[in-house]
């Protein structure tokens, strides 16, 4: 929650406090600092309807589509939904960063962590995406 207050000369010398709730259903969805998050921007091809933090690869006309990870590898995350329903639409996809796998979402041929971990292993330059799990820890 970020609290924030007003600057004394808006407040009329009348003590005051205001708080507002950021982005409160926001997914942390960075992993680490390194490597930094960088994007192309490339095609979505049409009929594609994707969501937001899509893992996503190039098809063989290097077309954007779902990474299914069988014959779409995953090349990187589409940040926000594109709907290209009704035609080829160009969009930015990050082709590197640091994830958190539960932040992305997968098709279902990425079944378990495993897979998840190391679904952009040999991808294509430029993409230099590292997936790293949330880890928790017992005091």
């Amino acid at each position: 929650m970020a609290n924030i207050t007003p600057q004394a000369h808006l407040r009329g010398g009348i003590a005051a406090q205001s708080a507002d709730e950021i982005l409160a259903d926001h997914v942390d969805f960075v992993g680490g600092d390194k490597p930094a998050i960088f994007a192309t921007v490339e095609t979505i091809l049409s009929g594609q309807n994707l969501p937001a933090m899509s893992v996503v690869g190039f098809n063989g006309d290097d077309k954007v589509v779902e990474a299914d990870g069988a014959t779409v590898k995953a090349v990187g995350v589409l940040p926000y939904a594109v709907d290209a329903s009704d035609g080829d639409v160009g969009a930015e996809i990050w082709r590197g960063g640091n994830f958190k796998p539960e932040a992305l979402v997968w098709n279902a041929g990425y079944a378990d962590a495993a897979a998840k971990q190391k679904a952009f292993e040999g991808a294509p330059s430029p993409t230099q995406i590292v997936i790293t799990p949330t880890r928790t820890f017992a005091v």
